[in-house]
């Protein structure tokens, strides 16, 4: 959502304004239609919300069921013979708890209605633009340790050959369509070919295009030059996020490197969040300033490590 449409929340923006500058002491609760546009833009800003699956949670913990096991065929040995019973089976439900982000901004006192509107469209939309930046470096970088609010959950990229997950090392060479290829092949295996994205950083991406293009393969190319987009290769759909951050190869070797990840999403990870954004305010009678306090609850965690392929050391000079 490149472009707020506040056309269905004027009435409510403005009196939402108003409640905010005031000096009323019974400062109502964020209105409806406010926090459903936060939500609404969270949505179209996040791929791990869009590509993941995404659960409304009814408290701070929910438990999620992951299937095990499945239903098996059978052939009777004689005639007569029973069949055993099989079912779909689930495993040890895993827990998703939800955590607390906190943004704040200020808005200023204005005369007219249409800018009080702005104001708060405004608002609206830099709150939701940095908790989708929130959730979406949880789910890709994030270390679990909970330092700070890009650290609360353990990211993709954080998953080790421990863990289960297929970990590949590009030792400072370029991504090819032969790195998408053998994926896809580990995917095939797994069983899990279906619907698999892959997140790479922008630098890395030129490499893949400069590929593409020295292949010569024709329809792929002229796509890349026509859009500058990577199309989906192999059945693969191309992310390209800067959350994937380059860094030095070693402390003695400074070439630039990052990290690729790609994935099954229905299988490697689930997110949820309560739906609420909650709004405290706070006034500075000096500067005139009204400052906002927003703060909703989400929760991320990794399912299946296996589903889950990272290709570590990629060129991205």
């Amino acid at each position: 959502m490149n472009k707020l449409d506040i056309g269905k929340s004027f009435e409510a923006y403005l009196e939402f304004y108003k409640a905010l500058t005031s000096g009323d002491t019974g400062f109502p609760e964020i209105p409806e239609v406010v926090a459903r546009d936060i939500i609404e833009y969270v949505w179209k800003k996040t791929y791990v919300r869009q590509l993941f699956p995404w659960i409304t949670m009814d408290s701070d913990i929910v438990k999620w069921y992951v299937e095990s096991g499945t239903v098996e065929v059978y052939s009777p040995s004689s005639e007569g013979a029973e069949i055993e019973e099989s079912k779909i089976l689930f495993g040890t439900p895993v827990e998703l708890i939800a955590k607390e982000i906190r943004a704040w901004t200020s808005i200023t006192d204005v005369a007219s209605e249409e800018a009080k509107i702005d104001v708060i469209a405004r608002s609206v939309l830099h709150l939701g633009k940095k908790f989708a930046e929130c959730e979406e470096r949880n789910a890709l970088t994030g270390d679990g340790s909970g330092s700070d609010a890009y650290n609360l959950f353990t990211g993709l990229s954080r998953l080790t050959a421990s863990d289960e997950a297929k970990i590949v090392d590009l030792e400072k060479n370029a991504l090819t369509l032969n790195d998408i290829s053998n994926a896809l092949s580990y995917f095939e295996e797994q069983g899990y070919a279906d619907n698999l994205v892959c997140f790479l950083n922008p630098f890395a991406a030129s490499y893949l295009r400069k590929d593409l293009s020295d292949k010569g393969l024709d329809t792929l190319s002229s796509q890349v030059i026509s859009s500058g987009e990577l199309p989906t290769i192999y059945g693969v759909k191309i992310i390209e996020t800067s959350y994937l951050s380059r860094r030095n190869y070693s402390a003695a070797d400074q070439t630039l490197v990052s990290d690729v990840i790609i994935c099954n999403p229905s299988l490697a990870a689930v997110g949820g969040d309560r739906r609420r954004i909650l709004i405290e305010r706070d006034r500075d009678v000096k500067k005139g300033l009204t400052i906002i306090v927003a703060s909703e609850r989400f929760a991320w965690r990794i399912l299946r490590p296996d589903a889950v392929y990272i290709i570590k050391n990629t060129l991205s000079q």
